[in-house]
């Protein structure tokens, strides 16, 4: 079984605070793991396409910050799920570009979304919420920043939630995991997106890989197993599929470069029946949405760029047939 060790000694430049922080962190943690790694696999197995595949996206995480010590439980899902340490941002490494990338399976100089800024009005461009309502399929998106707003169409998604009523008008994660516990379960939303904004923001204030960016990254994936339980809550009805990547990583207060701890993020695709391991061909961030759509038997009908992960086009990794699942899940748990 997965465990975290509280006791384990932090780096030395934590300070005491901090330290007895996290720790305290980790008991109530380990409490929800135990749950998780006992009780029953997350989500529900399946010998078909999902009813729902459910896109997290966590804002400025770096790919190297991927690990047992700052994110156990993200880290423990990698033995479950298909995974590439090190998927590849696009260029420029922007946070609306990216996004866009990720949801339309086009390269920025092909969607042309390059602004990183708010903008009036929608994309309306194909993308993964179009063509799952255009299949009559219910979609949603829980967005923490409000620029991200503008690539969900209102004639796309049916439910947005608000912004935060602050000057920022960004979302908090408390918030955001309040929001899913809350609206998810009541409409059996077949593609939904989760932004989470914390480690940006940590990231442009006391710089990546500081003491203030770790400690978040580290909340944020507590968060993460809170967001999984609603999931697995309706996972007796519902076959879920689960994405996690991020649109971006940052050095220094910024993350401008094509540096590798500004263009490789991570990438985890956790879609219980279909196999396990890491994926050995490459991954890029417009590889999100076709991957997306082939787990609801879906696709675009205009051409994009990006293709579905190697494990889902079968060459790479066991082949799908139902008993192989049924074998590779078993394995997988």
């Amino acid at each position: 079984m997965y465990r975290i060790h509280s006791t384990a000694s932090p780096p030395a430049s934590f300070p005491v605070a901090a330290t007895q922080c996290l720790r305290r962190a980790a008991r109530r943690f380990g409490a929800l793991l135990t749950w998780f790694w006992i009780v029953g696999p997350v989500l529900a197995a399946t010998d078909g396409k999902f009813d729902s595949v459910v896109l997290i996206s966590i804002d400025g995480l770096r790919a190297d910050v991927v690990n047992v010590a700052t994110t156990p439980y993200l880290a423990g899902l990698k033995r479950r799920a298909w995974w590439v340490s090190n998927a590849r941002s696009v260029s420029p490494p922007l946070t609306v570009p990216a996004h866009a990338s990720m949801l339309t399976g086009l390269q920025p100089r092909e969607h042309r979304v390059l602004w990183n800024s708010p903008r009036a009005g929608a994309y309306g461009g194909e993308s993964v919420f179009s063509v799952v309502r255009d299949a009559g399929l219910a979609t949603a998106a829980f967005i923490a920043k409000p620029k991200l707003r503008f690539l969900a169409h209102p004639d796309r998604v049916d439910y947005v939630n608000r912004h935060a009523p602050n000057d920022t008008g960004i979302v908090a994660l408390q918030t955001i995991v309040a929001d899913v516990q809350r609206e998810w379960p009541r409409r059996p939303y077949a593609f939904t997106f989760v932004h989470v904004a914390e480690p940006d923001l940590s990231g442009h204030r006391s710089g990546w890989m500081s003491l203030d960016y770790l400690v978040t990254v580290k909340r944020v994936d507590m968060a993460l197993a809170e967001l999984l339980a609603v999931f697995e809550t309706t996972a007796t009805n519902r076959k879920v599929a689960l994405i996690v990547t991020a649109d971006h990583g940052g050095e220094g207060f910024r993350h401008h470069s094509n540096r590798v701890p500004v263009r490789e993020v991570p990438w985890l695709l956790l879609a219980p029946g279909m196999g396990c391991g890491e994926i050995k061909e490459a991954v890029r961030l417009h590889d999100t949405a076709p991957t997306a759509l082939a787990l609801l038997g879906l696709e675009f009908i205009g051409a994009i760029s990006g293709t579905p992960i190697a494990p889902l086009r079968g060459t790479d990794g066991p082949p799908l047939s139902a008993v192989s699942r049924r074998q590779i899940s078993d394995n997988c748990r």
